[in-house]
């Protein structure tokens, strides 16, 4: 089991972290994983203790960054972890998995929140250049979201009073 610790300021993990983390745990064996938005750590950690052969993780948030240390050191996990905004800093890298957790609600006041498809929609065309050939996506959206986007597979769902959250992948071979 995993044992995560919190901070304000840091989203903390509900069902759309959980459901993510079920797929993570069936996909990261043997991988170079890339974890963006890595708020707590989960994703990042849940590939280390499923068997990944590297992690990276990076959030644009300090403190994001900061509690995945600590969190990764509670749970003897290496990971790697990277300060700034989605894929800016990976030149010449190609992962196996990359994960996002995105904020997938239509709100567009604070992208560490809310930016809904257009979000998932860049970043989906921005990680394309960082994947290998065989390599996967996988990322959190909601019925909220206004999804599906071509190319995209459902590999997970959960029905909540007010919302259905979606585990999507896109497979690039």
């Amino acid at each position: 089991m995993i044992k995560l610790t919190y901070a304000e300021g840091v989203y903390e993990d509900r069902e759309d972290s959980w459901l993510l983390q079920k797929e993570v745990e069936k996909e990261a064996k043997g991988k170079f994983v890339l974890d963006v938005g890595c708020g707590t750590g989960i994703q990042g950690i849940t590939a280390c203790r499923s068997g990944a052969k590297r992690v990276v993780c990076t959030d644009l948030n300090p403190d994001a960054c900061a509690l995945t240390i600590k969190n990764a050191e509670l749970n003897n996990c290496k990971l790697e972890i990277v300060c700034g905004n989605l894929l800016d800093f990976f030149k010449d890298v190609e992962f196996d998995l990359i994960l996002f957790n995105a904020p997938y609600l239509p709100q567009k006041e604070d992208i560490q929140w809310g930016g809904g498809k257009e979000l998932i929609q860049r970043f989906i065309e921005q990680a394309k250049k960082f994947i290998k050939e065989g390599g996967k996506i996988l990322f959190v959206f909601s019925s909220f979201t206004q999804l599906p986007l071509e190319g995209v597979e459902v590999v997970a769902e959960k029905k909540l009073d007010f919302e259905t959250l979606y585990v999507g992948k896109v497979s690039f071979l």
